[in-house]
């Protein structure tokens, strides 16, 4: 690559419905506001062509025993945070599973969403923690975002609405939870959480049905999860009422800006309905550990029957809505002057104020190899009837249990269009007006670049 690139910051996206926007943004003020460059795209295609190398690697979770054989984190500096969100949702068992000892040696920052994570991390007595918020946030903080037009046609389109997140996976079975988790010292908790999950969503499920019989004048707007197959949902809402409308158009976002009420059983996204402060209504009728988070916006139901007359009487309710002050320890900048993006320069300036001399080193491309595409081909098949049959082999690695289907419904591609279109309505709304430089290094991959830094 160019050798004028200097350090570079790698920001890869394993689910682009959830992140593209996020790490989109955090790319616009990193290139225009430190001495770094990204290199953006897919989580799978990064490092198709191109090894980088003394760059500073954003990762989400990694187990330890996948993170040994990730030779390209090895050469860099690497920056971890849960993308999932903050860990304080999380039950110790998934904690322990995704924070080890042994992380330790391959991880050189830690960041978390806020206090209720630390209480959480304690045993790996860290060092270099440092709580920035939760990045998707800082999204919502500004009169206008990048989510504006979506949320124009949104309320164009239902006006008023219900809006339900689906918030549970239909790709992993008990049996594989079982095989994932067996090893881990909470593992029974972990396994209950995984079912309670399943029968809250279940019940969700029956009671929006309810819900939408009973008020046949409200739209309900239910979105699936990135992971649900839309052959299980229609199964699910089989015979569902026609004030029911199952959609998977944009993020979560806008429908949560755009909607009325919100009603989850345990999805994360109310942090966004927390931080835009919308009416949020939660059922959980089996419980889930640990719980607190969602306990601080009220209602909170276990009950059904309960949950739907506080809908028949909706418009009676309109004070019955709260939302506690101690939701601010979950995510730092939940608190109207804290920014996440503030919080990450500061660490880039902080930390590497120097020329780390990064690089993006071509690579042999190995795929061009007939014997080898075909090869890989075979394993992804073989790997497709494997999970599909709940067949789980100690000797094949865990990491291998996730299907290429749904790998592909996380991330299929970015363009260079909607790269370019985003970032020109970011320097939009930017009074200073910078001038960003967009390579495309190979499929689904980029690089972003402050052209302010090489004009001299």
């Amino acid at each position: 690559m160019d050798k004028k690139t200097r350090n570079i910051l790698v920001l890869p996206i394993e689910i682009k419905i959830r992140e593209f926007f996020p790490k989109l943004y955090l790319a616009y003020h990193v290139a225009t506001r430190s001495n770094f460059d990204v290199y953006i795209g897919g989580q799978r295609f990064l490092t198709k062509k191109y090894k980088p190398n003394s760059c500073l690697w954003f990762d989400k979770f990694t187990y330890t025993a996948s993170r040994k054989k990730a030779k390209s984190h090895l050469y860099n500096d690497v920056v971890m945070q849960d993308e999932e969100g903050p860990i304080s949702y999380h039950n110790q068992g998934t904690i322990h599973s995704r924070y080890t000892y042994d992380q330790k040696k391959y991880v050189k920052h830690f960041i978390f969403s806020g206090q209720s994570d630390l209480k959480r991390i304690k045993y790996l007595n860290l060092k270099r923690k440092k709580i920035f918020g939760l990045l998707k946030l800082d999204l919502l903080k500004k009169e206008k975002t990048v989510f504006d037009i979506e949320v124009n046609n949104i309320k164009k389109k239902y006006k008023n609405f219900l809006f339900i997140p689906g918030h549970s996976s239909g790709y992993r079975s008990i049996a594989q939870a079982n095989y994932l988790y067996k090893e881990q010292k909470k593992f029974s908790k972990v396994i209950k959480n995984e079912e309670n999950i399943k029968l809250n969503y279940l019940k969700l499920i029956n009671l929006v049905i309810k819900i939408a019989k009973q008020n046949p004048k409200l739209i309900i707007i239910f979105r699936k999860h990135p992971n649900e197959t839309k052959e299980n949902l229609k199964k699910l809402f089989k015979n569902k009422p026609k004030n029911i409308k199952l959609i998977y158009k944009y993020t979560a976002t806008p429908w949560i800006l755009a909607c009325d009420h919100y009603l989850h059983s345990g999805c994360q996204t109310s942090l966004e309905a927390i931080a835009i402060k919308k009416k949020i209504i939660t059922y959980m009728p089996f419980k889930l550990y640990p719980d607190i988070n969602f306990k601080l916006t009220k209602p909170f139901f276990t009950d059904e029957e309960k949950c739907l007359n506080f809908f028949k009487e909706l418009k009676k309710n309109k004070k019955k809505f709260l939302i506690l002050k101690q939701t601010k320890m979950i995510a730092e900048n939940l608190n109207s002057n804290k920014y996440y993006v503030n919080n990450f320069i500061n660490f880039l300036k902080k930390e590497y104020p120097y020329q780390m001399k990064s690089e993006l080193q071509k690579k042999d491309d190995i795929h061009q190899n007939f014997l080898i595409k075909n090869f890989m081909k075979l394993g992804s098949i073989i790997k497709s009837f494997l999970v599909k049959n709940d067949i789980y082999l100690n000797f094949i690695p865990k990491s291998y249990y996730i299907p290429k289907e749904v790998k592909e419904q996380k991330f299929k591609s970015i363009s260079a269009r909607e790269i370019k279109n985003y970032l020109n309505y970011m320097i939009k709304l930017d009074t200073k007006k910078p001038n960003l430089s967009i390579r495309k290094t190979s499929e689904s991959a980029y690089l972003i670049m402050s052209k302010k830094k090489y004009e001299a």
